[in-house]
């Protein structure tokens, strides 16, 4: 969604690290809208793992890989 100056700042930054740009690297995911598209997918991926579950039976290990799945696209840290 991003400028290509945009796409080839966060790819330099993932592949040589360092802190000295997150502030940056924060920006630049924010307005180009690439914490929205990554819940959504991880929304969509969540979902299809759930319906898979669907197929085994209820146990307590269902339940906690259910709850996992929810958990990691809810959590908000």
């Amino acid at each position: 969604n991003g400028k290509p100056e945009q796409a080839e700042f966060v790819r330099q930054a993932i592949t040589h690290g360092g802190v000295e740009n997150l502030q940056r690297m924060a920006d630049t995911v924010m307005v180009t809208g690439g914490l929205q598209y990554t819940l959504a997918l991880a929304a969509t991926e969540r979902d299809h793992a759930l319906r898979c579950l669907d197929e085994l039976p209820e146990s307590r290990f269902r339940e906690a890989m259910q709850s996992l799945a929810n958990f990691a696209v809810q959590r908000s840290f």
